[in-house]
């Protein structure tokens, strides 16, 4: 995992750094929590997020999932 994690990481670098020569408002990053990758389309008259893939409320239901398992297994060991 922690190959797969460096290569996403830089692979999110190359794709930050091809778009940002481009007035496309894409950015890419990983998510800290899940290690998975996340792409945000941003306006850029307003800077306000337009799309986000996987959503928030995505993000936010799997890393509760990831809790719920972690306590429950927890509390069997």
């Amino acid at each position: 995992p922690a190959v797969v994690i460096e290569n996403l990481t830089k692979a999110v670098k190359v794709l930050n750094e091809a778009m940002a020569r481009d007035p496309v408002a894409l950015k890419f990053s990983i998510d800290d929590t899940l290690n998975r990758p996340v792409v945000t389309v941003i306006s850029e008259e307003t800077g306000k997020i337009m799309l986000q893939l996987p959503q928030e409320e995505v993000l936010r239901a799997v890393k509760n999932i990831e809790l719920m398992r972690g306590a429950v297994f927890e509390d069997k060991g």
